[in-house]
């Protein structure tokens, strides 16, 4: 298994220490996708089941199975950092109107918990990442031997484990988006029982779309397997997971690199022979751009957050191809 992808509930490992080098985000954390001075679900038929996400594909989801029954409202819109997200009096307006919060296990949905329920005590909570096990952000040192600098990335449980964010990014991989939308048919159902028939096709055809593009994908990929994806955020786990392919991030667990781990991970992508760094348009492209210039490689942007899921994961597989494949 690769070092990237263990379970979350198996991690033994310590982080290593944060210190000087900073890595910026360009997202604000706000909600890019709606403008400022709409109404939540503006326009939404009286009848139509009122959902609110965390993130753009989950929307995707929503409306693929719920179709014209549901109306949807997206806290982190497109473009937006949802790791410095902090809603906004229109966002908290719209969990006040709304009847079911689908969670996708983003760090801030669990600070949010307690006003959410003061704001919609109604409201229900489903956590569509509920049953199955998700991997870390990191599970061993990816770029160092040994050291760490103390808890500044964690703290020790009782046994002297690191505990260790889980990863969130579980709408890039078929398998699991096909768990995710069962959820969401149960929740849907449950909200417009006569309608359940009708939410059961949606997501009977959303499941053969997805089965169609893995073994797409599964062909597409093949030739990569057991290969290294250098990337900037760790957002690709569960997608280098499905595909055998294993992900090597500049942030550890998510969170900025030591100058000494910065070193490391440059010393160990010049020793592969890296020619692309993969990166994301919710962050600031010049620390990528700095570490793929002293690595004499490309920067290519691959964008976790799309809206349009099924299309993103072909653009992701693509653009890895190519990459890997030295076209890049």
């Amino acid at each position: 298994m690769f070092k990237q992808f263990c379970p979350i509930q198996r991690l033994a490992a310590p982080l290593l220490g944060l210190a000087g080098f900073a890595l910026v985000s360009c997202g604000d954390g706000k909600n890019a996708g709606a403008g400022p001075g709409s109404e939540p679900f503006a326009g939404a038929p009286d009848e139509a089941i009122r959902v609110v996400v965390s993130v753009p594909p989950q929307a995707d989801f929503v409306r693929r199975v719920g179709g014209g029954r549901v109306a949807v409202e997206t806290l982190v819109g497109q473009g937006a950092d949802p790791h410095g997200f902090t809603p906004s009096p229109r966002e908290m307006k719209a969990i006040s109107e709304a009847q079911i919060y689908f969670t996708v296990g983003m760090p801030f949905e669990a600070t949010l918990s307690e006003r959410i329920q003061k704001a919609n005590a109604d409201i229900a909570l489903v956590d569509t990442g509920a049953g199955f096990e998700k991997l870390a952000l990191l599970c061993e040192h990816d770029h160092g031997e040994g050291e760490h600098d103390g808890d500044e990335h964690g703290h020790e449980d009782e046994h002297g484990h690191e505990e260790h964010e889980p990863d969130p990014h579980i709408w890039l991989a078929p398998n699991l988006i096909k768990v995710q939308a069962g959820h969401i048919e149960k929740a849907l159902a449950a909200a417009a029982p006569d309608h359940a028939g009708e939410f059961a096709a949606n997501r009977a055809a959303l499941e053969a779309e997805l089965d169609a593009l893995h073994a797409e994908l599964s062909e597409k990929l093949q030739p990569f397997g057991g290969e290294e994806l250098y990337v900037f955020h760790p957002a690709f786990g569960y997608f280098g997971h499905t595909y055998g392919i294993e992900q090597v991030p500049i942030e550890i667990g998510g969170r900025a690199p030591t100058p000494k781990e910065l070193s490391a991970f440059i010393d160990r992508a010049k020793a592969a022979g890296v020619k692309v760094l993969f990166t994301q348009p919710q962050f600031d492209p010049r620390a990528a751009e700095t570490v793929a210039e002293a690595l004499g490689a490309k920067v290519v942007s691959m964008d976790p957050l799309a809206p349009d899921v099924l299309a993103n994961m072909r653009a992701i597989a693509e653009a890895i191809a190519e990459g890997l494949g030295g076209d890049a």
